[in-house]
């Protein structure tokens, strides 16, 4: 079917960071994914990809622990941002990404 006009609310995706800062959880929206390809599959299934997508329409904000790895907050960027194709073209997925202020630990 057709994929609704109505405004996507941004998508939420939060990276928990481990004790040595590598990466120990991923959620969209509130619901955990097992890791950045299931990331951007969730996305793809939400947003649609090609004419009539709501992909151009859509915001992500990441939402990092503070002592995560920084090539982890890359490979999210990277699953949000576009889907490589078998024959190496990309198609481009969200291009609205925010952050939301880091928050240090407390202590």
């Amino acid at each position: 079917g057709a994929v609704s006009d109505d405004p996507i609310p941004p998508v939420r995706v939060r990276l928990i960071a481990g004790p040595g800062g590598e990466r120990a959880g991923i959620s969209m929206n509130g619901t955990p994914v097992r890791d950045f390809d299931e990331l951007q599959k969730k996305l793809v299934d939400l947003v649609g990809t090609g004419p009539g997508s709501r992909a151009e329409a859509t915001e992500v904000e990441l939402d990092c622990d503070y002592a995560l790895k920084y090539d982890n907050v890359v490979r999210a960027i990277t699953a949000v941002s576009g889907v490589v194709q078998p024959d190496g073209t990309v198609v481009e997925l969200i291009k609205k990404i925010k952050f939301s202020p880091p928050k240090r630990p407390a202590g």
